[in-house]
């Protein structure tokens, strides 16, 4: 029953992720693709779009959130079957060096926002 619990957990963390990365596709870029956007989001998160906004997570990061994106999908609709407690284990490796990691994109990205909203801010007032 302790694997549930674990995999409940993974399951709300890329939960979290995907709302992050939504969020901001819909402020930057402002179209998915309605049949593939779960995995199209990751890919968009992980390159730059010229002129828009910068790359958000690396290749390497965007190949982890996949694993937890599939895993999570896994979890959603697991019904009759049942998830193998080492596989869980080993999804939780990967949503904690995730999870490690995030915070350094996150304040990367942030301090691009924050430069924009700066030199809004030198336009007006300058």
């Amino acid at each position: 029953m302790a694997h549930m619990a674990l995999a409940y957990l993974i399951h709300n963390l890329y939960t979290a992720f995907e709302s992050y990365f939504l969020r901001v596709a819909k402020h930057f870029e402002n179209n998915l693709d309605d049949a593939s956007w779960h995995r199209e989001l990751i890919d968009r998160m992980r390159i730059e779009v010229p002129g828009i906004r910068p790359a958000v997570v690396s290749a390497g990061i965007a190949e982890n959130l996949d694993e937890l994106r599939r895993f999570r999908h896994r979890f959603r609709n697991i019904y009759k079957s049942h998830l193998r407690s080492d596989r869980v284990l080993e999804v939780s490796d990967i949503a904690i060096a995730v999870s490690d990691q995030f915070g350094e994109y996150h304040t990367r990205f942030l301090e691009w926002v924050q430069s924009i909203i700066d030199a809004e801010g030198q336009d007006y007032s300058g």
